[in-house]
C-alpha cells in the first residue's frame, strides 16, 4: 500500500521522513526525466517511484509543481558542481599550470560519471522550461571558471583567464561530445594522447600571457 505523508505535528520523526521523501522524489524525477524526457514523465509516475499514492498530490507536500521539481534537481547537479571547483581551488597553487589542468579534467569526467542523469537531462536543453536551463547554464560556469581558476592562479589577469577558462573548457567538450555522440573520437586520436596535447598546449598559452 502506497505510504501517505505525515502531518506537520509529526515532530523530528516527521521531519527526517520528509527530508528523505524529497530525496527519493529528486532522485526517482531525475531518472525519469533522464530515460523519458520531462515533458513525457507525469508527476503520477513520480510519487508511485517513491511509495506515494499516485495522482494524489503527494508530490506537491515537497515541490510546488513538476518544474519545481526539475529546477531542484539541477540546482542539486549545481550545488555539487560548485562544490568540486571549490574543492580544486583549495588545492596547492603551485603545482604545474598541466597537473592543475589534469586534476581538474579528472575531477571532472569523474563528477560527470556520477552524474549521468542530470547529464541526459541537459542534452534535451530545448525541451526544458527556462528555468531549469537557466541553472544549467550556471552549472556550465562552474566547469568554466574551474578552468578560470587555475588561469588565474597562475598570474593571468581575471578577464582574461575567465576567457581562457572557456575556451579551454570548450575544447574539451568538444572532444568528448564527438566521441559520445559518434562512438569513436575526432580523427581516433585517444583520449589519453587528446589529453596530453590539450595541457601542454595550454600550459604554453598560460606562459605566454604571463611573460607579455
Amino acid at each position: 500500500m502506497p505510504s501517505s505523508e505525515p502531518g506537520p505535528g509529526d515532530g523530528s520523526g516527521g521531519d527526517r521522513r520528509r527530508r528523505d521523501t524529497r530525496r527519493r522524489l529528486l532522485a526517482a524525477a531525475a531518472e525519469r526525466f533522464a530515460e523519458k524526457g520531462y515533458a513525457a514523465t507525469s508527476v503520477a509516475e513520480i510519487e508511485e517511484a517513491v511509495g506515494l499514492r499516485p495522482g494524489a498530490g503527494g508530490l506537491y507536500r515537497h515541490f510546488a509543481s513538476k518544474e519545481a521539481l526539475l529546477v531542484a534537481v539541477v540546482e542539486g547537479y549545481r550545488d555539487r558542481l560548485s562544490l568540486v571547483r571549490q574543492t580544486l581551488a583549495a588545492l596547492p597553487a603551485d603545482d604545474a599550470v598541466a597537473t592543475q589542468l589534469e586534476r581538474v579534467c579528472l575531477a571532472l569526467v569523474a563528477f560527470l560519471a556520477d552524474e549521468r542523469a542530470v547529464v541526459r537531462i541537459g542534452a534535451e536543453l530545448a525541451a526544458l522550461p527556462t528555468t531549469a536551463r537557466l541553472v544549467i547554464g550556471q552549472a556550465w560556469d562552474e566547469a568554466h571558471g574551474a578552468f578560470a581558476d587555475v588561469f588565474e592562479r597562475a598570474g593571468v589577469a581575471p578577464a582574461r583567464a575567465a576567457a581562457l577558462g572557456v575556451a579551454a573548457l570548450g575544447e574539451l567538450a568538444h572532444y568528448l561530445e564527438h566521441a559520445r555522440t559518434f562512438g569513436t573520437p575526432p580523427l581516433e586520436v585517444p583520449l589519453g594522447a587528446f589529453l596530453a596535447s590539450w595541457q601542454s598546449r595550454w600550459a604554453r598559452v598560460v606562459e605566454e600571457e604571463t611573460t607579455l
